[in-house]
């Protein structure tokens, strides 16, 4: 997943939610900074964070949440979804 920031202003991500039919899964600070090697997205930059969830619904719609702190203070949250692509089996 790319984060992208679109204001000039820098955030530092705090949570990451995939909420699937019924159960969230969180990505929590120490999680994000692990897979992505820190939690910054730099004015008008971006993160990508490697993550990877097995679905057992491909067709699954599948809506995202993510929360930080912006380098005023303020806290942000900026929502999506992500469109699941079946993997290809050898």
């Amino acid at each position: 997943m790319n984060l992208l920031e679109q204001a000039g202003i820098g955030v530092d991500v705090t949570e990451i939610v995939v909420e699937l039919a019924v159960t969230p899964i969180v990505f929590d600070r120490v999680s994000i900074t692990t897979a992505a090697s820190g939690n910054h997205v730099p004015g008008l930059g971006t993160l990508a964070v490697p993550l990877t969830i097995a679905f057992a619904d491909p067709s699954l719609d599948v809506r995202v949440t993510v929360r930080g702190i912006d380098e005023r203070g303020q806290a942000i949250e900026a929502f999506g979804r992500l469109f699941v692509i079946p993997a290809q089996r050898p």
